[in-house]
């Protein structure tokens, strides 16, 4: 096995390094895996005579973390190493484990974190992401973890201490909590969340619907979760629109011609997200009796998330959808919601 492919290998399966937790090795070696080694790097790490025990190991994941994620010089690099014991490397190797994650990690992430922001549209256009609540229930303002998963090959946006990742935290943030569609007594008067901050996310969407109301830098949502109350008491339109599909579609429709704000924002646009079962109908459609604003997301794209940022002080809602699953599809849908 090359020098630089087994060293990968080493940090990866490094239980031994002290005081650095499994998170950080696995996010580390994926690092490395995605980076294109220099020649220089393998021939220098080959050159490092393997031996009894994991000593040489060590010094040659400290070289390889040097020289390709901190751009250490090589020479410079072997230089710093040297200087140790062999019975010194594991803990020195932990030490810089932790470096990667304190100096490394935050430059590698916050060029991501600034498109986001920024640019948002174009972020989540090339980049797949997934957003989740952890514990989370309710709705209000929440410091979000950005990481990347080298394996998966998209980045989440995640509470604080949801999983233990290398991470920036975004402040600004919203998280949205979900509303199940049993506790609604009156589906056009659904309490909506007042917005604030710089971005709003809320869990994936499985057959859940997002109902908004939206007007430049003010924006009410709220995310319904439905249960199986949604196919009690459908009206007759509804049932001849979309009766017999999946909860998720027929919850929708729903929205489409039940669905309402108890808040809405004054002289908004009042839109829907939700389920449709066909990828013919993902596009913006305006639905039912009152021409209502429906963007749908389909189950044939994988799993649905929703996205607000506040870019110049006005608010664009996104769709993105993307296969877990599948590391090398990309993005399988995108769409800008509003404006």
């Amino acid at each position: 096995m090359p020098a630089v492919a087994e060293t990968i290998v080493y940090i990866y399966g490094a239980a031994t390094i002290p005081a650095t937790p499994e998170y950080l090795r696995v996010a580390v070696a994926g690092w490395l895996e995605e980076l294109n080694i220099s020649p220089v790097i393998e021939q220098a790490l080959s050159q490092i005579p393997v031996a009894a025990g994991n000593a040489y190991k060590a010094r040659r994941a400290m070289i390889l973390i040097l020289c390709a994620i901190n751009n250490v010089l090589l020479p410079m690099a072997k230089q710093a190493v040297a200087q140790y014991k062999d019975d010194e490397l594991p803990a020195k190797l932990g030490t810089m484990l932790l470096d990667v994650e304190r100096f490394a990690s935050p430059k590698r992430l916050m060029p991501a974190s600034i498109s986001f922001l920024n640019s948002p549209a174009a972020f989540l256009a090339n980049n797949r992401v997934k957003t989740g609540s952890a514990t989370l229930t309710g709705s209000g303002a929440t410091v979000f973890e950005l990481s990347w998963n080298s394996s998966k090959r998209m980045y989440f946006f995640d509470p604080p201490n949801a999983v233990s990742t290398m991470h920036i935290n975004l402040q600004g943030g919203y998280n949205l909590g979900t509303t199940k569609f049993a506790t609604i007594a009156n589906l056009g008067q659904i309490a909506g969340s007042v917005v604030q901050g710089s971005f709003v996310l809320t869990t994936q969407l499985s057959g859940c619907s997002i109902v908004y109301s939206v007007n430049a830098g003010n924006l009410v949502v709220a995310h319904v979760w439905p249960d199986d109350a949604v196919n009690a008491n459908v009206p007759l339109a509804v049932t001849q629109a979309v009766g017999g599909q999946p909860l998720g579609v027929v919850l929708g429709m729903r929205m489409v011609h039940e669905g309402g704000l108890s808040n809405p924002v004054n002289g908004g646009t009042f839109g829907i997200y939700g389920m449709v079962n066909s990828v013919h109908d993902v596009g913006l459609r305006n639905l039912g009796p009152g021409n209502v604003r429906m963007h749908g997301y389909a189950a044939a794209y994988g799993h649905a998330y929703f996205i607000g940022v506040s870019v110049a002080g006005a608010w664009h809602l996104f769709g993105q959808q993307n296969k877990l699953t599948e590391p090398n599809t990309g993005v399988t849908f995108f769409q800008q919601i509003y404006p």
